[in-house]
This record gives C-alpha cells, sequence and structure tokens, in this order.
C-alpha cells in the first residue's frame, strides 16, 4: 500500500465519523431525508420531549397483576415513595426513572387508524400490552407498550418494542431493552435490608472467651456493622415465665444498648499492618443502659451490631392473616443519630424449611480422615413488619439468637477491659496503710517513693497486673458490697505501632470489698508499710465484691486476688545482689578470719593456714551470694535498736565477696528468725532482710573439707570393733574374711565390704568443735580399729547418739590427739554401730 492510499483511508474515516456525528444537522440543509423524527407533527413526541424529564415526573403507576405498582415522588426531586411507604432501592427507582425520561425514538411515528388492529405491534388487547399510568409535566399519560411475537430466527434482544401515549392516532418504535426493565417484579424496587445504616469494617474478633484471664485471640474479618449512624439499640423478647400459685405469668426480656462515644477509627496493629478494629475497643463506645447501666461483653456486642444489618426481607406476604402481629412476640427498635427511630415487629412462624447439610466429623478411627456426613437443618422463618408500613413479609430467624439474649448474658464477665501490657501504672490503697504507687519505666516496675524510687519485685507486680487485666466475675451473685475494702487506680494506655496515632491514656478505678476475717489476721510491719500492702485478713468467703468507679453494678471475682495485692513481704524488689565472678572469700567468725580462694576452677582455704575445703560446696556458695534475695524485708534504714533487735550489731558472721580484686559484696550475718531463717544485711543496702531457709544454711555453713581421713580399702587386713562391752574381730583370708575367735562361721563378705565402703569415704556430715565430753568420747560409746598390711592402725572413736527430728546421727573423732569432733550422718552411723551378727551368714 502506497502513502495516497493510505491518506484516502484516513480521510475517509474521519469523514464518516465527522458524518455520524453531525449527519443529522447536516442532511436536511443539503437535501437528504433525516432519521430524526419532526417533533412539530407528533403528539407523542411533543410530550416525551417536554414533560417527561426527571424533574417532571411526579407519578408512575405500572398495572399488573395481582396489584399495581406506584411511585409518587416526594421531597422535590429526589425522593420517592410507594403506598404505605415501604424503603425503596433507590437505585433501582433512579432507572426506572430516567428509563421514561429517556424514552426516544430515532425512527418516524408510525400512523395509525381508527380502531385498527395493533396486534402485529403487541398492542391488541388479547396481547395484554404493559400499561404505565405516569404523571408528568402536571399532565396525566397513558403509555401502552407492546412486543410484537417473535418470528423464526428472531432474538428476544433485538426485538423492538412499539409505544402508544393515551390515544394518539400513532406508535413510536422503541429499542429492545425498554420491555426487560418495565417488566422487573415491584419486588425489585422495595428495599430488603431492613436496617442499610451500616459500613463495612474489618474487625479483629474478640476471640474465645477464657476463665483465666483476657480471651484468646480471634481473628479479623471484614463485616457489615452499625457505626455512628446509630445510637441506640432496643431489644424486646419473650423471657421465662414466673409461676405464681401454680400460674404462669409471661416476663418480657428487655434491654437496650447506647452509644457513647464515636465508632473508633480502624488502627494497624503493627507497623505498616491493616488497619483493622478491636471488638474491646467497640464496646468501650457502647454499654447497656436498660435495665441497669452496665458495661457490655465485646463478642456479644459484635453479634448485634453485625446481625441487624444482615436482617433482610426473605419475601413479602401474601396472607398475613396469621402473621400474631397485633401482639408481637418480638421487637427490635433501631434509633438513627438523626433521632429517627425504625421498629421490626417480629411475629408467628411462618414456616419451617428442612435442608440438608453436609459437614465433617472425626474419624473413629486414630489418625483417620475426617468423615463427611449429611443432617437435616430446619431453618425457622417468621412474619414480621415495620411499625411505619402494614407491609408484612417473612424473615429468616436463624440469627435471633444473637439478638434476644437476656441481659445477663450481655454484661461483660470480665471486670476492666485493659491487658497487662497496657498498664503504665496504679496505685494500691488499701484500708489502713498509705498508698502505694507503681510506675512502669523502661519495662521495669519502681515504687514510687520520696526522694528516690525503690525497685519493685517484677514477679509479684507483674502476678498482680496479670490477675487485675483478667478479672471475672465469679458467679451470680456477689459476696458482700465493694465498700471499705481496697482501691486499685490503674492508667492504662493501648499500645500502637510508630507510625499509628498516639492512644490516650485511660484510668480505671477498681473498688475491692472486704473479705471475712479469718482466725488469724495477717498484720503487715509498721517499718514495711512503704513496701507490704496487707488487707488485714485471712479470707473465708471464695469470693468477694467488686465494682468500677462509675458503674452501679458490682460482681463477686475471686478472692485469691487480695493475695496477689498483699504478697508476703510486699512489692520491694527483693533482689539484694546481682553479681558473677568471685574469685575470694573472706570469712570473718567467731574472732576467725579465713580466707578462700579460688585458683582456675578449684578453690581452697589459703589462710589462715593453707587446707582443703569443699570446693563444689564453695562453688555454689559463691554463685548464690552473688543472686541473693529476700524472702522478705523486716526494717529499712535500721536503727541501732533495729540492729540489736536482728543480732546485727554483734554478727554472727561476716562475709565479703570479691571479683576480680574488687570487693563486691559486704554480708553481716546476725540472729535467726522463728522458723530459723537468718536475719542479713547488705551492708551498702541499707534494709534488713530475711533470708531463704537454703541461704540461711549456707551463710552460716563449714566449707573445709569434710573427708575425715585418706584410706585404702584394699590395704585394710582386719577390722576390730568394740561396742558396749563386746568385741569381734574380722581378718582377711583369701578373697574373703573370717572371725579368728570363731573360724567356722561363714562371713558376709558383702557385709564386710559394705563396712569397708563406709570407712574408706568416711566424711563428716559437720564438724563439731573440740568439746569431746559433750560429744560423749571421753569414754567412748564404740571403736573399730583398722589394721592396715603395713601394720599402720587407725582408729574411729564413735560418742553418743544425735538426735535432730526423727534422724539418728552419732558424734565420732579419729584417736588423733589434735582432730576435731563431727557428725556422722545417719546412714553411717547405721552401718558403724552394727552388730557382729549382721556380718554373718544366714543359714
Amino acid at each position: 500500500m502506497n502513502l495516497k492510499s493510505t491518506l484516502l483511508l484516513v480521510l475517509l474515516a474521519c469523514g464518516a465519523g465527522l458524518w455520524l456525528w453531525k449527519g443529522d444537522d447536516w442532511g436536511p440543509k443539503i437535501g437528504l431525508p433525516s432519521n430524526t423524527p419532526a417533533q412539530s407533527d407528533s403528539k407523542s413526541l411533543t410530550a416525551l420531549t417536554d414533560h417527561f424529564t426527571p424533574k417532571q415526573i411526579a407519578r408512575i403507576e405500572i398495572v399488573a397483576e395481582p396489584a399495581p405498582f406506584i411511585l409518587e415522588k416526594t421531597d422535590g426531586d429526589i425522593g420517592w415513595k410507594i403506598p404505605g411507604n415501604w424503603p425503596l432501592r433507590k437505585r433501582e427507582v433512579q432507572e426506572l426513572v430516567d428509563l421514561l425520561s429517556d424514552l426516544r425514538t430515532r425512527f418516524q411515528p408510525i400512523p395509525i387508524a381508527e380502531n385498527e388492529d395493533l396486534t402485529r405491534y403487541g398492542l391488541g388487547a388479547a396481547d395484554k400490552p404493559l400499561i404505565v399510568k405516569a404523571t408528568a409535566g402536571g399532565t396525566a399519560y397513558t403509555l401502552a407498550f407492546g412486543e410484537p411475537k417473535t418470528t423464526d430466527g428472531e432474538s428476544s434482544f433485538t426485538r423492538s418494542a412499539f409505544l402508544r401515549i393515551n390515544e394518539f392516532p400513532e406508535l413510536l418504535r422503541l429499542g429492545p431493552d425498554v420491555m426487560p426493565a418495565l417488566r422487573r417484579s415491584p419486588d425489585t424496587y422495595r428495599r430488603r435490608q431492613l436496617f442499610p445504616d451500616s459500613e463495612r469494617v474489618k474487625i479483629a474478633s474478640a476471640g474465645a472467651a477464657s476463665p483465666f484471664g483476657p480471651p484468646t485471640a480471634g481473628g479479623a474479618s471484614t463485616l457489615a456493622i452499625l457505626t455512628d449512624k446509630v445510637k441506640e439499640i432496643e431489644v424486646r423478647a419473650p423471657g421465662r415465665s414466673r409461676f405464681i400459685f401454680g400460674a404462669a405469668i409471661p416476663k418480657t426480656e428487655s434491654y437496650a444498648l447506647k452509644r457513647t462515644a464515636a465508632f473508633p477509627l480502624p488502627l494497624a496493629a503493627e507497623k505498616g499492618g491493616e488497619p483493622i478494629v478491636q471488638s474491646q475497643r467497640i464496646a468501650g463506645s457502647w454499654e447497656i443502659s436498660t435495665p441497669q447501666r452496665d458495661r457490655i461483653d465485646p463478642e456479644r456486642l459484635q453479634k448485634i451490631l453485625t446481625t441487624i444489618p444482615e436482617l433482610w426481607v426473605e419475601e413479602f406476604a401474601a396472607d398475613s392473616s396469621k402473621a400474631g402481629l397485633d401482639k408481637p412476640e418480638r421487637t427490635i427498635t433501631v434509633t438513627r443519630a438523626d433521632g429517627a427511630k425504625q421498629s421490626l415487629l417480629i411475629g408467628a412462624v411462618a414456616k419451617t424449611v428442612e435442608r440438608e447439610e453436609t459437614v465433617s466429623v472425626p474419624s473413629p478411627m486414630p489418625g483417620g480422615r475426617p468423615m463427611p456426613i449429611t443432617r437435616k437443618i430446619s431453618d425457622e422463618y417468621r412474619f414480621a413488619k415495620l411499625t411505619d408500613n402494614p407491609q408484612v413479609f417473612v424473615v429468616r430467624a436463624d440469627r435471633f439468637t444473637d439478638l434476644f439474649v437476656p441481659v445477663d448474658v450481655l454484661r461483660d464477665p470480665r471486670l476492666v477491659q485493659f491487658t497487662a501490657e497496657e498498664v503504665q501504672e496504679f496505685t494500691v490503697n488499701a484500708p489502713g496503710k498509705p498508698p502505694v504507687k507503681f510506675i512502669r519505666k523502661a519495662e521495669k516496675w519502681m515504687i514510687d517513693r520520696k526522694p528516690e524510687p525503690l525497685a519493685a519485685d517484677a514477679a509479684a507486680v507483674s502476678e498482680l497486673v496479670s490477675q487485675l487485666a483478667g478479672l471475672r466475675s465469679a458467679g451470680s451473685e456477689p459476696a458482700g458490697d465493694a465498700a471499705g475494702g481496697t482501691t486499685i487506680a490503674v492508667t492504662a494506655q493501648e499500645k500502637r505501632p510508630d507510625d499509628q496515632p498516639v492512644a490516650p491514656p485511660r484510668t480505671i478505678v477498681l473498688h475491692l470489698g472486704r473479705a471475712k476475717l479469718g482466725a488469724w489476721p495477717a498484720i503487715a510491719s509498721a517499718s514495711s508499710a512503704l513496701v507490704a500492702i496487707g488487707v488485714g485478713a485471712n479470707t473465708e468467703a471464695g469470693t468477694i465484691g467488686a465494682s468500677i468507679e462509675g458503674w452501679p453494678r458490682v460482681v463477686p471475682i475471686e478472692a485469691s486476688i487480695l493475695k496477689a495485692i498483699a504478697p508476703e513481704g510486699g512489692f520491694r524488689d527483693r533482689t539484694l545482689t546481682a553479681f558473677t565472678g568471685v574469685d575470694k572469700l573472706i570469712l570473718e567468725r567467731d574472732g576467725k578470719v579465713f580466707t578462700f580462694s579460688k585458683s582456675g576452677a578449684i578453690w581452697k582455704q589459703t589462710a589462715p593456714k593453707e587446707a582443703a575445703v569443699e570446693s563444689l560446696e564453695v562453688e555454689d556458695f559463691a554463685a548464690s551470694l552473688g543472686r541473693l534475695r529476700a524472702e522478705r524485708y523486716v526494717a529499712e534504714n535500721p536503727t541501732p535498736e533495729d540492729l540489736k533487735k536482728y543480732g546485727l550489731d554483734a554478727p554472727r558472721a561476716k562475709w565479703t565477696a570479691f571479683a576480680n580484686g574488687k570487693d563486691v559484696l559486704v554480708l553481716l550475718v546476725g540472729g535467726k528468725d522463728a522458723e530459723g531463717k537468718t536475719y542479713a544485711k547488705n551492708v551498702s543496702g541499707g534494709s534488713v532482710a530475711v533470708l531463704p531457709a537454703d541461704v540461711s544454711a549456707k551463710v552460716l555453713a563449714e566449707y573445709r573439707s569434710k573427708k575425715v581421713w585418706d584410706l585404702d580399702e584394699a590395704k585394710v587386713e582386719s577390722i576390730e570393733v568394740e561396742r558396749d562391752g563386746k568385741k569381734f574381730k574380722l581378718a582377711r583370708k583369701g578373697t574373703g574374711w573370717e572371725d579368728p575367735a570363731a573360724p567356722k562361721d561363714s562371713i558376709d563378705d558383702t557385709a564386710v565390704s559394705e563396712l569397708l565402703a563406709v570407712l574408706g569415704g568416711l566424711r563428716a556430715e559437720r564438724w563439731a568443735g573440740d568439746d569431746v565430753k559433750k560429744a560423749g568420747l571421753e569414754k567412748p560409746s564404740g571403736t573399730i580399729t583398722l589394721t592396715q598390711r603395713d601394720g599402720m592402725k587407725r582408729v574411729l572413736l564413735l560418742g553418743t547418739t544425735v538426735e535432730e527430728g526423727i534422724a539418728k546421727k552419732q558424734y565420732a573423732k579419729v584417736s588423733d590427739a589434735t582432730a576435731e569432733v563431727f557428725v556422722l550422718g545417719e546412714f553411717q552411723a547405721s552401718r558403724l554401730t552394727r552388730e557382729r551378727i549382721a556380718y554373718v551368714e544366714k543359714k
């Protein structure tokens, strides 16, 4: 193709387009016939052009069986209504109005004679043309629409429609899209959604309820929910009947919900995440207003706010004689933000439809695949109507269980709506105690105290905060009231990502009632009043009353919360030390100074003389010193009188710990409390503390080596035992043992081996000093003499029995004059005090 041909085609295309656009105007000027009908001679075209405009059409009546469909204009140019004032679907109504306003034809009107048969146009009497009566421009018009029967090969999608207006002697040919639009059912124009004042919002579900704390996390989904367009919801339903003298008295269950704040804005749960709304935040903007003002359960509220927009007309009822709407069983009233009310009356059952549903059930065989089963489901439908409209219709009742519930079910079982992570500070005010304020700083809890705040016990405070966040009603009736007990004011702030607006802090004041006094009141020490919050009594009742300031309801909660409010030792941080790497210890005790040093992984005593120690025990003790915790505090900033009271004016022991040449702790060890636990004070710490039982034992323990002697069992040739005036001797014979005084007796080699094992690994349970008289060793109750192969003898002296509880231990001493008395453990004592018969084989 050459350039000239291309240019010619372009010019022809442009000319065709221009003629398509302006041809109707240019044709008559150059003598060509026009496709546009002349309006001056056509009454039909004049009526359509002059009167059938959106502003001038005032009434539309589509004549149909069993009743005509009528639309009448209201509220100026935009509003329409039908008889009975049923809510309309605005888009569909506007489409009908636009259709009638745009009835135009590109063909010349078709003249018709008087009494002409119009069957070929679908407008004969037998064709039952579609009649539309309209008032437009103040004039009443009757529009008859017909459609000829299809011929072979003709599609209904291309078949023209014909229109006759009034009795004008002409017809207008219209496009094929007119008749399908006019034949729409009247139900097409009626709004099916009963409460359309909703918005689609992505909501994070409240999740499953948990009896031990906040609800578990739920999913997020986009739902149609009532928001700021609605300000109140009232629900009435039949309740359980009351019986008086055997007669049933019907009872009505009713409640009202009131929106108290704007619907919360969607926020992202994490930086850059999709904005969602938490159910708890929605519940914060609503409350139960009737029968008693109260907080509402987030999950229940979400169901109500999303169920009401889902109430739809399933079908319009032709026969409402049995609808039961003169005395409706249930009523739902929604008050819009502008004050307008809409009430739905729900009556008797209209029908029940059974359907089959396939569900999966677990396999009866372990590890098997789920099994599909088919079950029958009955769907109930009820008659209903709106109070301002006589039209009766049918609604589906499957979601009624989410709306018509007893008000007690709507009450939030949680006492507070915050999480432990949201709590920034709280103040506890217990009866007879000064208020104690806790502040979270850099994820650490501090007790607010002048001049300097005190570190709080993180475990105790976290436990209390967790219990507060998880407080739930523990029953239907409160145990007492919430007056005169402990008050806790909590400041919480919702956690939000950095790219979200900062949440405003909220203050919740919680009132806890007093528990019934037990037999032994727990009285907190006056010296620890700032750090120990006592409630003054043990609880006998399982629950106490609790309420939130500003809300009237008192709910029962578990009385165990009182233990978290007043833990043993208070909320003061009980951490006394925090260091590692101890390599040297100095003990000052009984006027003596002992130094323990670590070389590599081994500890030993280096002063006043070098000696072996129990290295593992010293290592464990050194580690304990680095993580000391007080069981409780008994005096803060102790006076000289306090030091004397707790035995710290003249300490029983003083430990100094060193790490890398620097002293990291100087610990004074005082007397013991009634439970045998030790009072102690960090010289740099100030407060007097009671150490736990295990540490109390360690700070006064003996760390010298408890090994009594070095003995090679294989070298022992004979064992002579003397006890209570009786003697016997066991001597080696070959690979076994014999009693030289009774060689015919068969000696139990296993029993002798047990005795040698105890003697070879002989260890003191503890050293007991030099008082042999006290130990009964001036005149020993027994002796055990071991003779080795080289003739060397070792003698163990046994003293009196030491009873500690039910355990029976034994004083003992090596015969060396310089040796120290020690105590044998119960097992060792039992083996070393056996009679001769224990070593003779049983026949």
